[in-house]
């Protein structure tokens, strides 16, 4: 009886290790992609006249959008961006953060505990790389 036992407990550990392992692999590839980002307020990156607009991306943020925060409440710009568009994001353009109050309140004035900060930007890949 015990064998069975510590069968199951093997195969339950090595899917444990491969669930881990794509974890790890996930989070590597976000990071390299993430990485190579640039993000900015003005319409163009310098040196990268061409792009291809993939779209609008919004995320967390603290509160300047060209930041690489670690925002604890869901993804910042960069990862917002990379999990929508994928590893073809070079860039993020017209970027701006606004307060969000958490209780849909009108009345609240940022930097108060009743919100948070998003930023949101138009997502690009540079199309003339080389």
């Amino acid at each position: 009886m015990l064998w069975p036992a510590i069968a199951m407990a093997l195969v339950a550990c090595s899917e444990v290790v491969e669930t881990h392992n794509a974890i790890h692999a996930r989070d590597a590839a976000m990071d390299a992609a993430t990485a190579k980002m640039v993000v900015t307020e003005g319409d163009s990156v310098a040196g990268h006249a061409q792009y291809v607009a993939l779209g609008k991306v919004r995320g967390h943020c603290l509160n300047d959008p060209n930041a690489n925060d670690i925002v604890t409440s869901g993804d910042n710009l960069k990862q917002a961006a990379y999990r929508k568009y994928g590893a073809q994001v070079d860039a993020i353009i017209d970027t701006t953060a606004f307060h969000v109050n958490d209780d849909y309140s009108p009345s609240a004035p940022p930097n108060t505990k009743v919100g948070h900060y998003e930023c949101e930007g138009t997502a690009i890949h540079f199309a003339n790389q080389s």
